[in-house]
């Protein structure tokens, strides 16, 4: 029974994990550009790199 509720509480903080990536890759590409497109760039290319490490 415990098992079966940790699992839960872990899977219900992965929730926050996403806002927090968007976030965090908005600003740091922002930070390195001016405009939006350059920026919604470096926030995919940044963004999606953390995915793909946690994947391995």
């Amino acid at each position: 029974m415990s098992g079966l509720f940790f699992a839960v509480l872990g899977h219900n903080q992965l929730w926050y994990m996403f806002p927090l990536i968007v976030t965090i890759s908005l600003v740091y590409g922002a930070t390195r550009h001016e405009h939006l497109l350059p920026i919604l760039d470096q926030s995919v290319r940044f963004g999606s790199a953390p995915g793909s490490s946690a994947s391995c």
